[in-house]
């Protein structure tokens, strides 16, 4: 009998208080389920890492996850938009495909979100955009 790999979850949240960061990762086609699910476990990690960093960065490995249906599609962007109103930390999201990084751009017209092929090309902005938003000396 053939051994079977497991599946992995829909996304993964990590909070990370003392760095400022909160990273992600998110898979395959979801549910309006899983969305729920999604914005429960987001609202906890914002929870326990903005009082302590209300500048925090949100770093998204968005590379398998896949177009989603459409009621899934527009509460994930009501979610993203009233969070941008909230949140003035750095959001680099990380995409598999042109197409998919074209139509994050267009969903995401904001200085605080950069959309990115590539996970180290987005710490690195992150690193940066930080360090530009310390105080000086």
């Amino acid at each position: 009998m053939p051994h079977r790999k497991s599946a992995l979850p829909p996304f993964e949240i990590e909070a990370d208080e003392r760095a400022g960061i909160i990273t992600m990762v998110l898979r395959g086609f979801w549910t309006l389920g899983t969305m729920e699910k999604f914005e429960a476990a987001m609202a906890e990690a914002i929870a326990r890492v903005a009082p302590r960093n209300p500048m925090f960065a949100l770093l998204s490995d968005s590379t398998d996850f896949k177009i989603q249906a459409p009621e899934v599609g527009a509460r994930f962007t009501e979610m993203m938009m009233a969070g941008a109103a909230r949140h003035v930390g750095p959001t680099a999201i990380v995409v598999g495909t042109t197409l998919n990084k074209m139509q994050a751009e267009r969903v995401f017209p904001d200085p605080h979100v950069r959309i990115f092929s590539d996970l180290g090309e987005a710490r690195r902005w992150i690193d940066e955009f930080r360090a530009a938003a310390r105080p000086g000396p």
